[in-house]
């Protein structure tokens, strides 16, 4: 993706035309119409796009000759700095909480992990595995996230925080995690219910389990289901039967690996 400083823009080899039409949003012209998209600076060379319902780092290739050359300010965060409430969707009403005696709740107020911060590599220890980020702090209530993964650019993450700090101190939690819940396991009775896969429950339901043990997906027409093993639901429709993998993550959020292998998370509304 490319910008010039005279409103012109190039998507992947789509030309464009763009405006900033607000703090952290910019709008793109095409034949088709008008999109507008999130953006959020992380410096000098890096910003987050929210674009089609995913959010993406978007890394500078080639200096401009117009641009500021102000450098963020930006320190290394400390423990009590980050106990707290924040989001890194830009919406307050999706949060999580770093509580001071190292545990993470979600937006919920459901322990979900812990957390960890050792220098500026926070170490989450999720019911899903064990998440680690390089953190920078932009200013007060903002910081930046860099996934560590084995090689090349992990997930980025802006964050915000939502209100005041956790106000209580710090303290380490010991080794090894204890989820504070147990998981229930897989049963008809448990799916039933809508679920949305942006935890806020807004819009249209992406997935819906019925009391007579049918299941749509993406608002498709019902189809049967069976719990068939200790993670698997099968379907069986006019098209024949499909494996589809369920994972409790947490007692209102299930991940759904397809038969394609596709993964998505989604959250009971």
């Amino acid at each position: 993706m490319s910008f010039d400083a005279f409103g012109n823009a190039v998507l992947q080899g789509t030309a464009l035309n763009y405006s900033v039409t607000g703090v952290d949003q910019i709008t793109l012209i095409g034949s088709g119409g008008s999109t507008v998209i999130r953006s959020q600076r992380v410096d000098q060379d890096t910003m987050l796009l929210d674009y089609g319902g995913s959010r993406s780092p978007l890394y500078r290739c080639t200096a401009a000759a117009s641009a500021p050359t102000t450098a963020v300010p930006s320190f290394t965060p400390t423990p009590a700095f980050v106990v707290g409430t924040w989001t890194d969707s830009n919406n307050c009403a999706d949060t999580f909480t770093f509580v001071g005696n190292g545990d993470m709740l979600n937006n919920r107020g459901l322990k979900v992990g812990q957390w960890l911060l050792s220098g500026n590599r926070l170490t989450l220890a999720l019911t899903s595995g064990t998440i680690a980020y390089d953190l920078t702090a932009t200013d007060a209530n903002s910081m930046t996230g860099s996934e560590v993964v084995a090689s090349g650019f992990g997930k980025a993450s802006f964050m915000k925080r939502c209100g005041g700090g956790g106000g209580a101190a710090y303290v380490a939690p010991a080794p090894g995690y204890s989820p504070g819940y147990a998981l229930p396991a897989l049963s008809s009775a448990f799916l039933v219910g809508k679920w949305k896969d942006n935890g806020l429950c807004l819009g249209k339901t992406d997935v819906e389990f019925t009391p007579t043990s049918q299941v749509s997906f993406k608002r498709t027409a019902f189809v049967n289901y069976a719990v068939t093993g200790p993670n698997m639901i099968t379907m069986s429709g006019p098209g024949g039967s499909l494996n589809v993998t369920i994972t409790i993550l947490e007692p209102g959020k299930i991940g759904i690996t397809d038969g394609s292998g596709s993964w998505s998370e989604v959250w009971r509304c």
